[in-house]
């Protein structure tokens, strides 16, 4: 009786609510008003408030007789004091879920779909709703809320890290006893981490948690030139003390003789100062996408399109400069490039800023003395970033929120890495058959090193015989694998084994 009243009133333009009932016997007694029905008294004293109730005097007046079989109704004023509604979805009385919406929502918040897409669903199974986003976003914080009486966030946190089974420290306030910085790393993660622990990107992004705290990333390569994510932390604030404290509970974790060789970061000091000290050994480098990115912002408005263009071609080929010598001419040429185009101000900056003081940190010659794997840029962490973001309902996600959101890319990154250890115990890729020094290494070490490998013996035909060049020997110094002159001598001593 009170779904039909309630449906025959919409179809009017009116939303009916109860406002008591009564129960005698096996005899029931409902009083209906009209929403806009009654006044509103506020008792807030800071908050601004509003009422949609005017005193509408529509009343009716719903009888049960036989023990609620029967039904009859009386309306004992008839009069509405306003205009039929003409947007339902304004009123939040007729936009309530029903028991069967509200489990619906509960299924697919569990499963992290996004709020927009459950709007969605729920409006395509029932066009006639009329239900707006911010309704689903009340429902799903009170499904959470009642999931979560009695932890705070922090207790929240620790259980979750101990239940997907993580590694992980926190660092209090000595003074306070708040949390402020807390690392943690999955198990998974830690196996990739052991078995490639060479070369590490770092860097910290924001918009990750409802705190706004700034969100770090360890990542590491595999020899199938896949990423993963080595390590995570969640700090107070991106100081020299709370990256310190992050670098030492890295090292905690390794073994002396699988620290980092390379460590790549961007120009943010508190970082570099706190790798230089947890790392002195491990080489530091600067990633070039982020020096790139400094340089648009400090000289990109000075040209044209055209000239940035050249200016950009110029500038990487300085940074791919093989030898010093090379690298010298390259300089040359960049100064005077600018220089000619009465760009000084330009040179002076780059020089001063970057070239001088950093140079080693980014450029070839320079930066592949060292087992690096052709790794210049902190790409892959963006790339990372990116990749956790992409499972977000929104960025204001609790840490506990966060930590399953990296579970869950975790465990895709492993099943993918995997993926790629089995393709390259079982695949031959075609145009590796055809090179004879390439026979004996296939299905035996990853696909991405074959065809480094099959790019430095084109390179050996192309340029160490055709014409003469020098080899600069950077695959066999930045990734261990032998580079074209080494590959020639092989070949002339009819020896195929690496």
């Amino acid at each position: 009786m009170v779904r039909w009243v309630q449906d025959t009133a919409k179809d009017n333009g009116y939303l009916i609510v109860t406002k008591r009932s009564n129960k005698r016997g096996e005899n029931y007694k409902i009083w209906f008003q009209c929403t806009f029905g009654g006044e509103h008294k506020s008792v807030a004293t800071q908050r601004k408030t509003g009422s949609k109730k005017i005193g509408c005097p529509f009343e009716m007046i719903g009888f049960s007789e036989s023990s609620g079989s029967v039904w009859r109704i009386e309306v004992t004023k008839a009069k509405h004091n306003h205009t039929p509604i003409e947007n339902f979805e304004g009123h939040a009385y007729a936009r309530r879920l029903s028991s069967e919406d509200k489990k619906l929502v509960k299924e697919l918040a569990e499963q992290d779909i996004r709020n927009q897409s459950i709007w969605r669903t729920l409006t395509k199974n029932n066009p006639a709703r009329k239900l707006i986003p911010k309704d689903i976003h009340n429902a799903v914080q009170k499904i959470n809320a009642e999931k979560n009486v009695g932890n705070s966030p922090m207790q929240k946190l620790e259980n979750i890290l101990i239940e997907k089974n993580y590694t992980y420290y926190m660092r209090t306030n000595e003074i306070s006893n708040e949390v402020e910085d807390v690392f943690f790393v999955h198990e998974k993660s830690f196996t990739m981490w052991c078995a490639f622990p060479h070369v590490l990107m770092i860097d910290a992004t924001y918009k990750t948690n409802m705190y706004n705290l700034p969100f770090v990333q360890v990542v590491g390569m595999t020899s199938t030139n896949k990423s993963f994510t080595a390590a995570c932390a969640v700090i107070s604030a991106e100081k020299s003390e709370n990256y310190l404290w992050v670098l030492q509970r890295i090292k905690s974790m390794l073994a002396g003789c699988m620290e980092p060789r390379v460590i790549l970061t961007d120009r943010d000091f508190a970082l570099m100062n706190a790798c230089e000290q947890v790392f002195p050994k491990a080489h530091k480098y600067l990633c070039r996408f982020h020096i790139q990115q400094n340089i648009n912002k400090n000289s990109k408005r000075k040209f044209s399109d055209k000239e940035w263009k050249e200016f950009v071609r110029t500038f990487w080929t300085l940074c791919e400069s093989t030898t010093e010598e090379i690298y010298m001419y390259n300089l040359e040429n960049f100064e005077a490039q600018l220089k000619e185009a009465d760009r000084e101000q330009v040179f002076d900056y780059m020089k001063k800023s970057w070239l001088d003081p950093y140079r080693e940190k980014f450029v070839s010659c320079w930066i592949n003395r060292t087992i690096n794997f052709h790794q210049t840029t902190t790409n892959r962490v963006e790339s990372m970033h990116a990749t956790l973001k992409s499972h977000f309902p929104s960025h204001r996600n609790t840490l506990d929120k966060l930590v399953l959101y990296v579970d869950h890319v975790v465990a895709k990154q492993y099943t993918e890495i995997r993926n790629t250890f089995e393709t390259s115990l079982r695949k031959v890729m075609t145009h590796h058959k055809n090179q004879p020094m390439l026979a004996y290494i296939l299905r035996k070490v990853s696909i991405y090193a074959i065809e480094l490998l099959s790019m430095e013996l084109k390179r050996k035909e192309d340029g160490l015989r055709a014409y003469g060049a020098s080899c600069g020997c950077q695959l066999f110094t930045s990734c261990g694998l032998p580079c074209a002159c080494r590959l020639e001598k092989l070949e002339n001593k009819g020896n195929y084994y690496f």
